[in-house]
């Protein structure tokens, strides 16, 4: 796995969900916990964890190579965090990331 392509893969996705939720600042609808996954098989934590740094997000192992992605492009509770956590998935996914969202509401 190629360290740079994903550090630049995950700031990017973090960069378009930024744009997404300042071009759409509404955030009506339920009270949610959409979160951004990244499923990657036979990746090492420390690893992950350091591109993710560079890209200015943090990850977190959510289950046998599935991690969840969280950072500042996460501002909304209801329609904003969903839009948000969409793009940044739909920016992973553009750049051959096996990425979808992992949808939750309270």
């Amino acid at each position: 796995m190629d360290f740079g392509k994903l550090s630049a893969d995950l700031k990017k996705a973090k960069d378009y969900a930024i744009t997404v939720g300042m071009a759409d600042k509404d955030d009506g609808g339920t009270c949610n916990f959409d979160t951004p996954v990244l499923l990657v098989k036979n990746a090492r934590l420390d690893f992950l964890k350091k591109a993710a740094e560079n890209a200015g997000v943090n990850i977190s192992r959510w289950g046998s190579g599935y991690y969840h992605i969280y950072g500042d492009f996460l501002w909304g509770q209801g329609n904003l965090r969903t839009r948000m956590a969409e793009a940044f998935a739909k920016s992973l996914k553009d750049s051959g990331w096996d990425s979808y969202v992992y949808y939750a509401m309270d």
